[in-house]
């Protein structure tokens, strides 16, 4: 299983890692810059100093060789003083061209008791500066400076100066550097922090404004105006929206066109039935009247025709109104429905084609069966499309059971089963496909099926088929309670 890592803590990690990387580079090579111009500005102060010193040693050399004056001793003495009255002044030392060395700050080095580096005593003519680590006198800057004039070699002037407070300044240079590098470390990241929160809000505000939008019930929840790319993505989920609105609008009304096309083709298939029901109390009326105008003054034949004709006239009120009330285009009423009330309507305004085709119908009706909340001309439609699928089925002197029951404590439970030629596993899949049918041209829309299963699945139900050999079932279950809106709210 992947970890997951928030947007914001990438951001966090990527560009952190990458400012963190730049600042070191940046510090580390801005503090070898700041050392290198120290030593070098030091070296440069170690060598000027040789160099105005050595100006007193030639001026001591030239004397003592000229006869003049007592090198050794004016060149102590002047040693001596010059290191007592510096601190900085590690030792001094002066060599001849042959390395015999003629005068040093320490006198125990004269006579060989302590161990000083040996000055470099020819192949330079340029000072030498280096910077070590003395054992005894720790850090130093140290600079052979050769003895020259006019050509000639006189021997080496030896500097050496305490080293420890260019050390120091390095050293405070670096821990400079590093609380500068780290302050602004500090300040980038929050700034990148700040920024990538803002941009993480932004978007989170956007998933949350997504995971609120119902296109069942739309509630007006805008978003943040921000003028930059997030911003626009906004602005794109807003127009999508009412894209979405606009096309679910339209869907709704395409769907109650569908439903009401194959209701009234459905009617369309019973109006044989219906015409010959209403035909024949129609006839019967007609013979009741064709009486009571030969014999208009007998009150006998008036009181046993009319109420024939009143019986008639109500007879076929009852199988108009079933049918308006089955073809009528209503807006979608969720109210208690009983089922089983549902099932023998739609099985009256059947019964001349299951008399006709000689189909005996068998209910097995559950009669605690609770009420559930649906819309009644949606449960007529498919209870309507099922029973015309089963007779065209079973064709004629087959057999077709109804039957209903409570399935668990939350839903009930429909079965429309038929012993006709049964569906084929090779379309099975196929039969809740909009407009595919087995029956012949003329015969079938193709949407009885496919619509009746948008209006079980809006009332939160499902339906299922099973075919084994010549038998089919369709079960339906339906929630007693609806959960949530559906689509054709």
């Amino acid at each position: 299983m992947r970890r997951f890592i928030s947007l914001k803590g990438r951001i966090l990690l990527s560009f952190g890692s990458l400012i963190i990387l730049l600042m070191l580079i940046i510090s580390l090579s801005v503090l070898y810059q700041w050392r290198k111009l120290i030593i070098e500005d030091q070296i440069k102060n170690s060598e000027a100093i040789a160099q105005s010193f050595s100006f007193s040693v030639l001026d001591a050399l030239i004397y003592h060789e000229n006869g003049l004056q007592e090198s050794e001793g004016y060149l102590q003495s002047y040693i001596s003083n010059y290191a007592q009255q510096n601190a900085r002044v590690k030792y001094i030392s002066v060599t001849d061209a042959q390395g015999n060395l003629k005068a040093h700050s320490q006198i125990s080095a004269l006579s060989g008791q302590s161990h000083f580096p040996a000055p470099i005593i020819s192949g330079f003519d340029k000072p030498v500066t280096a910077i070590f680590k003395h054992p005894d006198l720790g850090w130093i800057i140290e600079t052979n400076f050769p003895l020259r004039t006019g050509g000639k070699y006189w021997g080496v002037l030896q500097t050496a100066f305490d080293a420890e407070p260019l050390r120091q300044a390095i050293r405070n240079i670096f821990f400079l550097l590093s609380g500068l590098t780290t302050i602004s470390l500090c300040f980038v990241l929050l700034l990148l922090f700040y920024f990538a929160g803002k941009l993480t809000s932004s978007l989170s505000a956007l998933v949350k404004n997504m995971d609120r939008y119902d296109l069942q019930n739309p509630i007006e929840d805008p978003l943040p105006v921000i003028h930059d790319e997030t911003g626009f993505l906004m602005r794109r989920f807003e127009e999508l929206k009412n894209r979405l609105h606009t096309s679910r609008q339209k869907l709704i009304s395409a769907q109650k066109q569908i439903y009401q096309a194959e209701k009234l083709a459905s009617v369309g298939r019973l109006a044989s039935g219906v015409a010959h029901e209403i035909n024949n109390p129609l006839n019967g009326i007609k013979n009741c009247v064709y009486v009571l105008q030969r014999h208009a003054d007998d009150p006998g034949q008036r009181a046993k025709y009319l109420p024939l004709i009143d019986e008639g006239l109500t007879h076929i009120e009852t199988i108009v109104h079933k049918l308006l009330n089955f073809s009528r285009q209503e807006r979608t009423k969720f109210r208690p429905v009983n089922m089983n009330k549902e099932i023998e309507l739609v099985c009256s305004l059947l019964e001349y084609r299951l008399n006709e085709k000689q189909i005996r119908l068998k209910t097995v009706l559950d009669p605690e069966l609770p009420e559930i909340e649906a819309d009644a001309q949606l449960i007529q439609e498919v209870l309507m499309n099922l029973l015309i699928n089963a007779v065209d089925a079973v064709g004629k002197d087959g057999n077709i059971r109804i039957g209903t029951r409570k399935f668990g404590t939350e839903k009930i439970e429909l079965e429309v089963s038929d012993d006709g030629a049964g569906i084929s596993k090779k379309i099975i899949d196929k039969i809740f496909d909009p407009f595919f049918t087995t029956k012949e041209e003329g015969q079938g829309t193709g949407l009885g099926l496919s619509v009746s299963l948008g209006i079980v699945e809006a009332h939160n139900g499902q339906i299922n088929v099973k075919s084994d050999g010549p038998s089919t079932s369709f079960i339906i279950q339906l929630p007693i309670k609806r959960h949530h809106e559906s689509i054709i709210d």
